[in-house]
C-alpha cells in the first residue's frame, strides 16, 4: 500500500509568474496583516479609554474636593465676620455643651485642645495659648455649631478663643479666636473628613462699622507701625491751642506667646497706648528706639490703641520711645519701655536616659538629662502624645535646677511618646530630646 501526501495545488511555470496571480496572493497576505493590526489598534484604544476614564474620574473628584473646601471657607468667613462685632472684655466661649476637651481623634478639632483641657494649640504645630471659657459670664461663642448643610456638603464649626497677649497685670490685651471646620461629602469618598483652620487676634478696640465707613477691624498685630484709624478732622477754632495732649499713663509692651513680661523672642512688639485726649484733633504717635531718631507719626486712634513697632537689630535689652502730637505740633512724651530681646534657643539637654516601671495598670516613667544653656534660660517642659505624634500636650515642667521629670499613665494605651526640651524667658524652645521621641507599646513596662 502506497500512502500519498496531498498538497495545494499551485500554478507552476508561466502561470506562478503571472502578474495577476502575484496581485492576488500579495492582497491575500495584506488580509491578515490588516486583521493584526486591527485587532492590537482595538486593545490600544481600550487601554487609553480605560487610562482616559480615571483621568476624568480623578478631575470630577477633584472639581468636588475644591467646592466641598470653598463651602467650609465660606462658613469659616462667616463666622469669623461675627466675632468680630462682640465687644472684646465680654469674647469668651460658652459653658453650652460641648465645651472644648481634649479628643484622642486626630481628625476631631479638638484633638488640638491640652489633655487638661484649659489651653489650645492655634497652629497645630505646639504653640499653647489659654482658653477663655465663660469670663466673664456668660460667654458669648458657642465652641461647636454643627452642622452647617450646603448642598451635599456638610460642616461642622468648632471654635476657639484664647489670650493671644497679657498686660503687667495678667489681664488680655489680645484675644485670638481660631475657627476650624470639619467638612465632608457622605456621599462623596466614603464620606472622608477634613479640616480648615483660620484665626483672627482682635484688641480692645476691634469693631466693624458700615462699609461706607473709612475705619476697617483690626484682624492682626501687622509688621509696621501702619494703621488705618477711624476718620478724624481738624476742630476749627478748638480750645487752648497752647496746650499738649494729656496721657493717662504710659504705653506699654504686652506679653504674646511664651515670653514673660519683658522678654520677646521676635523683633516685632506690640505696643498698647493709653488713652490720649486734646481740645484739639486728631492726634498723632511716634516712636523710637533711642530717643533721638523717629519713626513716622501715626494717628492715634482711641478705637484702636495698638500699633506695632520693630526692635533695633541683634539680641539685647531695648528700649522704646513713645511720643503724642496734636495739630498745633504740641508734643509730650509718652514714656519709655525696655525689654529683652532674645531670638536665640536654648541648647538640647544632654545625656539622656530613662527608668520606666509599671504598677498594677499604670505605667510610671522617669526622663533624665544634662543641662541645657542660655543666657535667659529658665527650666524645662515634658510633652507626650497618644495618637503616634501627631498632636502633643505639655504635661509637666522643671526649674533650671532639676535635671528629671517623670509622669505616669495608664499601660494599655496602643502608644504613648515622650520628649523634653528647655526653654528660656523670651519663650524659645530647644530642640527636643531624645529624638525620636521616646515611646513605649501597649503594656510596655521598661
Amino acid at each position: 500500500m502506497v500512502w500519498r501526501t496531498s498538497k495545494r495545488d499551485e500554478p507552476s511555470g508561466a502561470a506562478a509568474g503571472d502578474p495577476a496571480h502575484v496581485a492576488v496572493a500579495r492582497l491575500q497576505g495584506e488580509a491578515g496583516l490588516t486583521l493584526v493590526e486591527l485587532m492590537v489598534a482595538l486593545m490600544i484604544l481600550t487601554v487609553v479609554m480605560t487610562g482616559l476614564g480615571g483621568v476624568i474620574g480623578i478631575s470630577f473628584k477633584t472639581v468636588a474636593l475644591s467646592r466641598e473646601r470653598q463651602v467650609a471657607e465660606a462658613a469659616v468667613n462667616q463666622r469669623l465676620e461675627e466675632v468680630r462685632d462682640i465687644d472684646f472684655a465680654r469674647l469668651s466661649l460658652t459653658l453650652t455643651a460641648p465645651t472644648p476637651a481634649h479628643s484622642t481623634d486626630p481628625t476631631n478639632p479638638d484633638s488640638y485642645v491640652s489633655a487638661d483641657g484649659e489651653s489650645y494649640d492655634v497652629t497645630g504645630s505646639g504653640k499653647f495659648e489659654p482658653l477663655v471659657l465663660d469670663n466673664p459670664a456668660p460667654g458669648t461663642v458657642d465652641h461647636v455649631q454643627s452642622p452647617v448643610v450646603v448642598g451635599s456638603t456638610q460642616v461642622d464649626i468648632y471654635q476657639y478663643v484664647t489670650v493671644a497677649a497679657t498686660d503687667g497685670s495678667g489681664s488680655p490685651t489680645l484675644k485670638r479666636v481660631t475657627i476650624m471646620a470639619k467638612y465632608r461629602n457622605p456621599s462623596f469618598a466614603s464620606g472622608t473628613s477634613r479640616t480648615l483652620r483660620e484665626s483672627v487676634i482682635l484688641t480692645p478696640g476691634s469693631f466693624t462699622l458700615p462699609s461706607t465707613s473709612t475705619s476697617t477691624t483690626s484682624t492682626t498685630v501687622p509688621s509696621t507701625t501702619t494703621t488705618i484709624p477711624t476718620t478724624t478732622t481738624t476742630t476749627a477754632g478748638c480750645g487752648n491751642k497752647a496746650s499738649a495732649p494729656s496721657a493717662s499713663g504710659s504705653f506699654s509692651i504686652p506679653v504674646i506667646g511664651g515670653a514673660q513680661q519683658g522678654y520677646t523672642a521676635t523683633p516685632t512688639v506690640t505696643v498698647q497706648l493709653p488713652s490720649l485726649t486734646d481740645t484739639c484733633q486728631p492726634i498723632s504717635v511716634r516712636f523710637s528706639n533711642n530717643g533721638s531718631t523717629w519713626g513716622a507719626w501715626t494717628l492715634y486712634d482711641a478705637n484702636n490703641p495698638t500699633m506695632a513697632w520693630t526692635l533695633s537689630a541683634g539680641d539685647g535689652t531695648k528700649t522704646v520711645y513713645a511720643q503724642a502730637e496734636d495739630p498745633n505740633a504740641n508734643v509730650v512724651s509718652l514714656g519709655q519701655q525696655s525689654l529683652v530681646l532674645d531670638t536665640t534657643a536654648p541648647t538640647a539637654p544632654s545625656s539622656v536616659s530613662y527608668s520606666a516601671s509599671c504598677s498594677g495598670s499604670t505605667r510610671n516613667v522617669t526622663i533624665s538629662w544634662g543641662p541645657s544653656s542660655d543666657l535667659h534660660f529658665v527650666g524645662y517642659r515634658m510633652f507626650t502624645s497618644t495618637d503616634g505624634g501627631k498632636t502633643w500636650a505639655q504635661v509637666s515642667n522643671s526649674p533650671t535646677a532639676g535635671l528629671q521629670l517623670a509622669e505616669s499613665g495608664p499601660k494599655t494605651l496602643s502608644s504613648v511618646s515622650y520628649y523634653v526640651v528647655g526653654y528660656d524667658a523670651a519663650g524659645n524652645q530647644s530642640a527636643q530630646v531624645p529624638s525620636p521621641p521616646l515611646t513605649f507599646s501597649k503594656n510596655q513596662c521598661s
